[in-house]
């Protein structure tokens, strides 16, 4: 078998494709397409992760954080092929992270209640009283009377502080002659982003920020500096300023950041003609318009940095 790897998913189609082709392979569990309709629709706007083996999703989970002390597993499915491999260990460990890294205190679920005695959801129960949930109250009308709501609960104890690491990272926002923006869709966040990545040791930022610029893209730039390095002394050399300095805090809990470092980039003459993708890390890459960014699958501050990067083009033309 594949080896097993989980990852959050970020966009809304890819969550309710995976969990619509998981909870209609699984009938003995999800067997009203009602409801499935409604799971499928409610993911959308959720955290949500997926494991995949190989290119195929084989499970996936999604929480549901009702306040700062709570959050629930709002549905979770695996392929019944993949039960009994410790992937639903795997995942309710995956939401057990999620709530330490905001300070959640309690992890809920909802199941069905031993006075039904439906042999699939026995063994749910079972897997969920080994991870240490413990049922704390029957809602018998909730769902239906055939179909009594077990509502289970369990303690996530907080995460003992480590070392913080922090990381130089430099990213490139690289516009060429027609005013485009150099974007890349990156393969394991599955967003849209643009080019860049960690600072090497004893490497300046403006030269990494070149050089990740062409091993993802095999587009040739150049470093626009974002404001005048004014008068400095002979044993000074002024480099690149970046015009924006992000601190991005990769797991969620602080221990891991990247200083992130922006540039404003050009393009070389004729560098943009011929994309080549880092197949390792890019699922696609494209020249697109400011204004063409907003549609695309990203982060907020993505698009608003780029919103920063042409109007500082722009001034400076």
């Amino acid at each position: 078998m594949n080896t097993i790897e989980l990852r959050e998913i970020i966009g809304s189609d890819e969550k309710a494709s995976i969990c619509d082709n998981i909870l209609n392979a699984l009938p003995n569990w999800f067997g009203i397409p009602e409801s499935i309709a409604d799971y499928v629709n409610g993911v959308k706007g959720m955290p949500f992760f997926g494991t995949f083996s190989g290119e195929k999703c084989v499970g996936f989970v999604s929480i549901l954080q009702h306040n700062k002390h709570t959050a629930e597993i709002y549905v979770m499915g695996i392929l019944e092929s993949y039960h009994g491999k410790g992937l639903g260990r795997r995942i309710v460990q995956t939401c057990e992270d999620f709530c330490r890294q905001r300070g959640i205190e309690f992890l809920t679920v909802k199941t069905l209640d031993e006075k039904n005695p439906d042999e699939y959801y026995r063994r749910t129960r079972l897997f969920y009283e080994a991870m240490g949930f413990k049922p704390l109250e029957v809602f018998p009308l909730l769902w239906d009377e055939c179909n009594p709501c077990l509502f289970m609960v369990k303690n996530v104890p907080p995460q003992s502080r480590g070392v913080v690491r922090n990381h130089f990272t430099a990213t490139g926002f690289v516009f060429n002659e027609a005013g485009q923006v150099l974007m890349i869709k990156h393969k394991k966040l599955k967003v849209w982003l643009p080019p860049g990545g960690h600072v090497d040791e004893n490497e300046l930022p403006c030269e990494a920020v070149v050089r990740e610029v062409f091993e993802e893209t095999g587009v040739k730039a150049r470093v626009v500096p974002a404001f005048s390095d004014g008068d400095l002394p002979a044993s000074e050399i002024g480099l690149p300023m970046p015009f924006d300095i992000l601190l991005e805090d990769i797991e969620g809990d602080g221990m891991h950041n990247h200083i992130d470092l922006l540039y404003l980039c050009l393009a070389v003459a004729g560098a943009g003609d011929g994309l080549k993708p880092s197949e390792a890390e890019i699922d696609g890459i494209g020249w697109f318009y400011p204004a063409e960014v907003a549609g695309l699958e990203t982060f907020d501050n993505v698009r608003g940095s780029v919103w920063k990067a042409e109007r500082l083009i722009t001034y400076m033309e």
